[in-house]
């Protein structure tokens, strides 16, 4: 066997190496690095019940991804097409909180467009209607870093 071979064999396997170790670091999804985002959103001042914190990647990426955090007692913790963290970057933010009428099913309810005061599962906003659009919102966040703390109004 020549050395030419054997270091010729090495090299592949080498490159094989390499290619599962940025596999590893990026995952499969493609997506890079997640970094840990939680956070806080308080109306006016006071802590939000319940509501839904999603961030939308200014720059978006090569395929669908959704990023969103459940907020319960005034803290969330956001994942990344469901796992925890989210890529380096800027993100316009939304918010999402509707109190339902007694007795509704969060279960039974679609996912989507927000809320509206006609929906047929109804609900009341708890939070200004301004905040569930990235155009009007006036939310933004850098990932990583900063301060995660959302202040909205009713």
């Amino acid at each position: 066997m020549s050395t030419r071979r054997l270091f010729g064999g090495t090299r592949i396997v080498l490159r094989l190496v390499c290619l599962l170790g940025v596999l590893a670091v990026t995952g499969c999804s493609g997506l890079g690095k997640l970094n840990p985002v939680e956070g806080k959103v308080t109306v006016d001042g006071a802590p939000l019940a319940s509501g839904t914190v999603t961030f939308h990647p200014e720059k978006p990426f090569d395929k669908p991804v959704e990023i969103r955090g459940e907020v319960k007692n005034g803290s969330y913790t956001m994942n990344s097409n469901g796992k925890p963290g989210v890529p380096a970057g800027k993100y316009n933010v939304t918010v999402n909180a509707t109190a339902l009428p007694q007795g509704q099913d969060p279960s039974k309810m679609t996912g989507g467009a927000p809320p509206t005061p006609d929906a047929p599962l109804g609900g009341q906003r708890l939070i200004n209607q301004k905040y569930e659009s990235t155009t009007t919102s006036g939310l933004e966040v850098t990932v990583p870093g900063g301060n995660y703390e959302l202040k909205v109004s009713q």
